[in-house]
């Protein structure tokens, strides 16, 4: 075997000899610390392939230690170079393989055969329950088999792992706060009994920070989602929980639309609060800007309110759709209705709201427009950036054969490349699917196109269970990258009736995004073939 195999690797299997001395004396605690800190200074100096011995020397004297193996096998992986991991994957699950045939008790054994499995999780699955039925106290085992269930769409008994992993290991705040956010969608009621019960049992620790930023992300009523994002600025320092202060980007845009003075403060507060962080000063920069240009509005000094706003930078991911509406206010009042016309169509072609569609039509019609016209400004902005989306042909998950983009030529399409085991996928997955029920009628299909081949057999089960009327199709990375750019998961591509790419959708995660998709699928729906070509 070792011929095959390059230096690097070589090395590594040097270090997993056929016939090691695992748990000759697992009671030496203080050797085996000694062992581990050696692993990690040698990993601070990045010589990886001398703390994978460390490492496994510390497991040798105390091999119940779930750090020291995890360190073993990121050691032993980052060894190697990223094409040798198959290599290096195969010598440690043979090396844990014989481990466990000589210590058939241990349940981190399984447990590490399971997570050696990578990304499929079918082989994964026999090996973590066996190490939960070795010890029912392993609430990492129930977490693995709750993700599992999960990428089946079996959502009762992924609730199920998740409340025994929470019961498995009480201390732990991280259980409780996976087995909450699990009963979200299936009983409301439970999952803020169970926010609270957490915030109780652990007042101080970042998981109920991070808890209660979800429930101001999940909570639509306005006045309930101030009252918890002030909560968790109140009861979570920012300089302690990193999810205070994530989500303060929640709270500003409440102020913006409801005290701009406190929307000022509080930019200004996090601008102090970490200098580095440039975002929160150019929120500052635009806010105050912002207010100074409805008082010169006040004071009728509208063409240097107009002025201000067009010197005033639009930080990334912030909501600036005050600044947008305030400088066309202020053209419009210069006397220069047409130009503020124009700013708030260039924004709202892209990245449509309720609020700028309603202030562009009410210029519009200033302005003698009719609707047709208002939306052929649209299109026209639109149809500038507008380009054909790379003609494909991808096999089916169901049936045989495969289908191509041009299949579904006529209709609007959301080509969404994803995968099982995204996280950030599946939060998306339900505001998809409500577009579907949505607008399917009318001519909207989703093509999910998963780019993670070993979870290929994840993918039916998953859509099934959970009611997804997507339209699965295969392929992978390489391909991805080739031909989409595609860097990440999900990435989106909205295509209109004639196979052009007009909009690129973000995490389609949260009420504004899902309204704005909304708005987005409906003018391409009210678009014409004709029209696109």
């Amino acid at each position: 075997m070792l011929k095959n195999l390059k230096p690097c690797l070589v090395l590594l299997a040097l270090l997993l000899p056929a016939a090691p001395n695992f748990g000759q004396d697992p009671s030496n605690q203080a050797a085996a610390k000694a062992e581990f800190a050696q692993g990690q200074a040698a990993l601070k100096k990045s010589e990886f392939a001398a703390a994978a011995a460390a490492f496994r020397k510390a497991i040798e004297l105390d091999p119940d230690s779930a750090e020291a193996h995890t360190q073993f096998i990121s050691a032993s992986f980052r060894a190697g170079k990223p094409e040798d991991e198959p290599a290096v994957r195969q010598e440690l699950r043979q090396l844990y393989q014989r481990w466990a045939e000589q210590h058939p008790t241990k349940a981190i054994l399984q447990l590490k055969l399971g997570d050696l499995c990578g990304n499929e999780k079918g082989k994964a699955e026999p090996y973590y329950r066996k190490a939960v039925a070795l010890d029912p106290k392993l609430a990492r085992g129930f977490m693995e088999l709750s993700l599992i269930a999960e990428v089946r769409g079996e959502n009762e008994q992924r609730r199920a792992y998740l409340k025994q992993a929470a019961e498995a290991a009480p201390a732990d705040p991280s259980f409780l706060f996976y087995y909450t956010q699990a009963v979200r969608e299936h009983d409301p009621a439970q999952y803020r009994k169970l926010t609270q019960e957490l915030l109780k049992r652990f007042p101080q620790d970042s998981r109920a920070a991070q808890a209660l930023y979800w429930l101001a992300f999940e909570t639509t009523e306005v006045k309930e989602k101030r009252a918890i994002l002030e909560q968790l600025r109140r009861d979570f320092p920012l300089n302690k929980f990193s999810w205070s202060h994530s989500g303060m980007d929640q709270l500003f845009d409440i102020y913006v639309e409801q005290e701009p003075e406190r929307a000022l403060a509080l930019a200004e507060e996090l601008a102090k609060f970490d200098p580095k962080d440039k975002e929160w000063a150019a929120k500052a920069a635009l806010q105050q800007n912002v207010m100074k240009a409805r008082a010169l509005l006040g004071e009728g000094k509208f063409a240097e309110a107009a002025a201000l706003l067009e010197s005033t930078a639009t930080p990334r991911y912030t909501n600036v759709t005050a600044l947008h509406l305030t400088k066309a206010e202020a053209y419009d009042r210069a006397g220069e209705l047409a130009k503020g016309f124009d700013i708030l169509a260039k924004v709202a072609a892209q990245e449509p709201t309720d609020a700028l569609l309603k202030a562009l039509n009410q210029y519009g019609t200033k302005l003698g427009k009719t609707t047709a016209q208002i939306e052929a400004e649209l299109w026209r902005l639109r149809d500038a950036q507008a380009a054909l989306f790379k003609e494909f042909a991808l096999a089916k998950y169901t049936g045989t054969g495969t289908a191509s983009l041009a299949d579904y030529r006529g209709k609007v399409v959301l080509v969404d490349f994803w995968y099982p085991t995204c996280g950030p996928c599946r939060g998306e997955f339900p505001n998809l699917q409500k577009a579907l029920a949505k607008y399917g009628p009318q001519g909207f299909v989703i093509l999910a196109i998963n780019v993670e081949p070993p979870e290929d057999e994840m993918v039916l089960p998953y859509l099934k269970h959970n009611g997804y009327g997507f339209i699965p199709l295969k392929s992978n990375w390489d391909w991805a990258k080739e031909n989409y750019a595609v860097r990440g998961a999900p990435t989106n591509f909205l295509i209109d009736r004639a196979g052009r790419v007009v909009f690129k959708p973000r995490v389609i995660r949260g009420a504004d995004a899902h309204r704005t998709f909304e708005l987005q699928i409906e003018a391409l729906l009210k678009q014409t073939a004709g029209s696109a070509q």
